[in-house]
């Protein structure tokens, strides 16, 4: 039988024109009562509610700006995602049980703007003097994972500073992060040991009953599917004959990005060269495997 994820996702290929998710129609009703709960939807898709595989930092390609209803404050100034404050707060309880102090795995930053990432930018090419250089430490704007409100620099009781990674590292915080932060969803980006992204996978969210916290069938599949996701594409395409792994990707590479018009990725664009292959290692290869 038809499973509910199939429907949707012939529909949103393309089979049928204005097709929305839980839009009601008597298919929907009858395969979304029919087919379980939405733990069990999460698993069978591959995805997270975010429309990412998860288990690693955030894919370039995902990492859109928070809406402003999209965030909660955790601190005066500093907020996060709504999952992801939930996520870190659970984090923390746990690290104080196990005798991590106040303030360490307090927030040193969360959300940003893209406006603010335009600034944080500019100066990290006077600091390091080349974008190349800069790139390690601070995304170019509108690639930050910041912008998403899921990213966390943690308070680790040393200053967060390139020049004291190895210092950090030894941190009995950062340890603790290394030994526990991805059974609450978190993963570190390996430069900087305070940077942490809330990014879980979809068996993850399902054992923790996400159900209860996104809200339902339809804002799961909006969040996976807005703007023409991934799998969409990579159904769409496999029902028409085609399973070339780099044909696949170029579709998805270039829905993300028209101000390029399908012109070759040069040599000098290495984000948009490991944007690319992500988008194949990660969510390409994984889903072929499925269909």
């Amino acid at each position: 039988m038809e499973t509910l994820l199939d429907h949707i996702t012939r529909e949103v290929s393309g089979e049928k024109a204005g097709h929305r998710f839980g839009c009601g129609c008597n298919k929907c009703q009858k395969m979304q009562n029919s087919s379980g709960n939405l733990d069990e939807i999460l698993l069978e898709s591959g995805f997270n509610s975010f429309g990412d595989p998860g288990g690693n930092v955030i894919q370039i390609s995902n990492r859109r700006e928070a809406k402003k209803g999209d965030l909660v404050k955790v601190s005066k100034w500093i907020s996060l995602e709504k999952k992801t404050a939930e996520a870190w707060k659970k984090l923390v309880a746990a690290a104080r049980k196990d005798g991590i102090p106040h303030p360490r795995l307090t927030v040193k930053s969360g959300f940003r703007s893209v406006k603010r990432q335009e600034r944080l930018w500019a100066n990290a090419l006077k600091k390091y003097g080349s974008a190349e250089k800069a790139r390690k430490w601070v995304a170019r704007p509108g690639k930050s994972s910041h912008q998403t409100g899921r990213a966390i620099d943690f308070n680790m009781g040393v200053s967060n500073s390139s020049k004291l990674v190895a210092q950090q590292k030894r941190t009995k915080a950062f340890k603790w992060l290394q030994a526990n932060a991805n059974k609450f969803g978190f993963y570190n980006y390996r430069a900087e040991p305070w940077h942490w992204e809330y990014n879980p996978t979809s068996a993850q969210e399902s054992s923790s009953g996400i159900s209860s916290i996104i809200g339902g069938v339809t804002d799961f599949f909006e969040n996976i599917w807005s703007k023409g996701n991934a799998a969409a594409i990579v159904y769409q395409m496999t029902q028409r004959g085609i399973r070339d792994p780099d044909k696949i990707t170029d579709e998805i590479f270039y829905y993300h990005h028209p101000e390029l018009k399908r012109r070759p990725i040069r040599s000098s664009e290495k984000d948009l060269a490991a944007e690319w292959l992500s988008i194949r290692k990660n969510i390409v290869t994984p889903l072929l495997q499925k269909l």
